[in-house]
């Protein structure tokens, strides 16, 4: 009842002034910067049509509970619009089903490349390819730790040869420029970065490059080559993973 009677005034005027036929949100669960359920209860004051895109894989079920419901759901798949009934009870929205908007993108036929175009990229001749995909800080809170254990293991079983390369994909959220920047111990994040470089004359490759800007956009074609020309694929909970099927 409450998420009906309190509402914020000045997001109100915004939308009236504005005057939309059509609101469409994207992140209706676990949003910081903005409360999306602000937008819902304003635009249904208004009597205007709002609809979700569900962003992600897993923003259905882990990311917390809808409090209030969009005219419309547009949904990956027959999985996600399950999810909407079982655990959030909506069942007066209308539930479209368009497929993974977030990579409509990488549909372009230009953004694949031919597997030896790959290696040129990445600056090597393997003919395996095993690729770690990182995971976000709320399943792996320091990736870089969980790193160097994990690398040195991997060169210590001397799986990797001549003809078989580890690909190293970090999440977004775990950029070496963000640990640098979020870091009370700068002296010390710097020589863990110092102990991953050694571990790259081992065949071990970092995409981006650990000597890359790591504040330049995601290079999201980089990122699906990647998991294309991939031989096996490794990670922890992450959505790479499931993108990858």
């Amino acid at each position: 009842l409450a998420e009906r009677l309190f509402y914020q005034k000045k997001l109100l005027k915004f939308i009236k002034i504005s005057n939309p036929d059509n609101v469409i949100i994207a992140n209706l669960v676990n949003d910081k910067p903005l409360n999306q359920n602000e937008i819902i209860k304003c635009c249904n004051i208004l009597k205007i049509k709002i609809s979700y895109i569900v962003r992600s894989w897993d923003n259905l079920t882990n990311k917390g509970r809808m409090n209030l419901a969009p005219d419309i759901f547009f949904v990956w798949n027959e999985a996600q619009k399950k999810e909407i009934l079982k655990f959030h009870n909506f069942k007066g929205s209308k539930i479209i089903i368009v497929g993974p908007l977030l990579y409509e993108h990488l549909l372009n036929e230009n953004v694949l490349i031919k597997k030896e175009n790959f290696l040129n990229k990445i600056g090597t001749n393997v003919t395996n390819i095993i690729t770690y995909v990182g995971s976000s800080p709320q399943i792996l809170q320091n990736e870089i730790d969980y790193l160097i254990s994990f690398l040195q293991k991997i060169v210590s079983s001397k799986i990797l040869d001549l003809n078989t390369a580890l690909i190293i994909r970090m999440h977004p959220l775990q950029t070496l420029s963000n640990s640098l920047q979020n870091s009370k111990h700068l002296n010390s994040q710097i020589e863990k970065i110092n102990k991953l470089l050694e571990l790259e004359k081992h065949n071990i490759y970092f995409i981006p490059s650990l000597r890359s800007n790591f504040f330049e956009k995601v290079d999201k074609g980089l990122y699906l080559n990647t998991i294309y020309h991939s031989d096996f694929l490794i990670g922890i909970n992450t959505s790479a993973m499931v993108e990858a099927m």
